[in-house]
């Protein structure tokens, strides 16, 4: 299995993969072990390129993502 650390629900992170726009921003809702792939999944609610300045607002997007594809972002 590939060694990730825990990335607990509301930790903040991004997603640099895109290649033709800007990185999108979001936090974890949710993680876990993925044996069949021997590696961690999370779903992430991703804002866009930044992160919401209050709350309301859009509802964000949920996706499913690897733990090696997303950057943790400092707080």
């Amino acid at each position: 299995m590939t060694s990730h650390r825990y990335l607990p629900p509301g930790l903040r992170v991004r997603y640099d993969g895109l290649s033709t726009s800007e990185p999108e921003c979001g936090s974890v809702v949710h993680y876990w072990t993925h044996e069949n792939l021997k590696d961690h999944d999370c779903r992430i609610a991703f804002y866009g390129a930044s992160f919401p300045t209050e709350p309301g607002g859009e509802e964000p997007l949920v996706l499913r993502y690897s733990v090696s594809a997303l950057t943790v972002v400092d707080s």
